[in-house]
């Protein structure tokens, strides 16, 4: 069992590891154009974590694993993006883009109402097994992706360092998007929990 403190803890823990393990993903990603390998990666490793995390109890186990949870589900959605933006701007369609997260939120939606109506009222135990093998669905599916494009200038991180010296504002800008992204994280972690105080039906929580 976890306790009320604690749970707080291990909830906030997973914005704020997003936060910092992500650039590195992301430099890791664009020094050897490896985005489509790396969104595979973290999804298999996703599904991994997910049927540990249903074996292990207490507090300091069960933040261990959401540091690696983390650390593993950091990467997926903007590498995802990524793909997408590279194949879009290959074709010369970007303004497909718009469609195409439009029916990502869809499908989004679509599959936390199904969860929620199918697990979260009488079989809660079995959403980690779920998300695990949706994920290894998706790590199949993720390495027919398109690669993304290989051209362009290779990755330095001291060009990157130059550019937030020379644009600073791009700094300030980056520093807000990831506070922000923190916080609305966090925001939606503690809702669920909320609700089920509430004495939410499944459906309506997911």
């Amino acid at each position: 069992g976890v306790q009320g403190v604690q749970l707080g803890i291990v909830m906030g823990t997973l914005p704020l590891a997003r936060l910092v393990v992500q650039p590195l993903w992301g430099m890791l990603g664009d020094a050897y154009k490896i985005h489509r390998t790396i969104l595979a990666l973290s999804l298999l490793g996703l599904a991994g974590v997910a049927v540990l995390l249903a074996q292990v109890s207490g507090f300091w186990p069960v933040l261990l694993v959401i540091l690696l949870f983390a650390v593993m589900d950091a990467p997926y959605i903007p590498f995802g993006t990524t793909l997408a933006l590279d194949y879009l701007e290959q074709h010369a369609s970007p303004e497909d883009f718009g469609p195409l997260r439009l029916w990502g939120s869809v499908g989004y939606i679509a599959s936390a109402m199904g969860i929620g109506v199918l697990l979260l009222e009488n079989s809660l135990e079995l959403l980690p097994y779920v998300f695990a093998a949706v994920m290894a669905f998706s790590a199949v599916l993720s390495l027919f992706l398109p690669a993304s494009g290989g051209g362009g200038r290779p990755f330095r991180l001291r060009d990157s360092l130059t550019l937030l010296s020379v644009w600073p504002d791009f700094g300030w800008f980056l520093l807000g998007i990831g506070l922000c992204g923190a916080t609305m994280a966090i925001g939606s972690q503690y809702l669920s929990v909320y609700l089920e105080q509430l004495g939410a039906a499944g459906w309506m929580i997911g």
